[in-house]
């Protein structure tokens, strides 16, 4: 399909889509430019394939990729390069956590939000394995310069270490598969 069907090339979009979101949906064969297959914008519709290939590759936008297998359309992949996690990832964690992971924190997960463990500013991606559940307060504790940090250990507990090197893990209820599945 070119231009004059109904998909639209990158010079179209880049002023419509500057500062705002958006999800770039495009076939692996797409990406890799095995085929030319139409990408779809979401909230916008579809886009040329030239066009999903530089919106995919530009680092200073906030898309969020989700990468799909030309075949079934299942996804593959979805970008780790944006600070706020998707829907499908903050449900995840809200089931893993399911408290704040603050030891002796009871605080329920759905009052709490999602941190980086290590900062997304400090190259920290937007992965469950880089996520956590955190209250208000403890993320302070993290965020305001006290000096505390925590790190996930295998099977799904954190380990806080304070500022004098003391170290505080908590429990967990859900045990981490070694390979999740997503």
């Amino acid at each position: 399909m070119g231009v004059g069907h109904g998909v639209v090339g990158f010079a179209a979009v880049a002023g419509l889509l500057a500062g705002g979101e958006g999800a770039d949906v495009v076939s692996a064969d797409t990406l890799l430019g095995l085929d030319d297959q139409p990408a779809h914008l979401t909230g916008y519709g579809p886009i040329t394939a030239h066009t999903a290939r530089r919106l995919a590759a530009d680092q200073s936008g906030t898309w969020r990729r989700l990468l799909t297998d030309p075949d079934t359309g299942a996804l593959l992949d979805i970008s780790p390069h944006r600070y706020r996690p998707a829907q499908r990832l903050k449900d995840y964690l809200a089931a893993r956590d399911d408290v704040c992971v603050f030891p002796t924190c009871n605080q329920p997960g759905y009052l709490c939000e999602p941190d980086h463990t290590v900062p997304f500013d400090q190259g920290g991606p937007t992965t469950r394995q880089n996520l956590a559940l955190t209250c208000r307060r403890h993320n302070n504790t993290k965020q305001t310069g006290t000096g505390w940090s925590y790190h996930h250990n295998p099977g799904g507990t954190f380990t806080w270490t304070t500022t004098t090197g003391h170290h505080y893990t908590s429990p967990t209820n859900r045990p981490w598969p070694e390979k999740p599945d997503f």
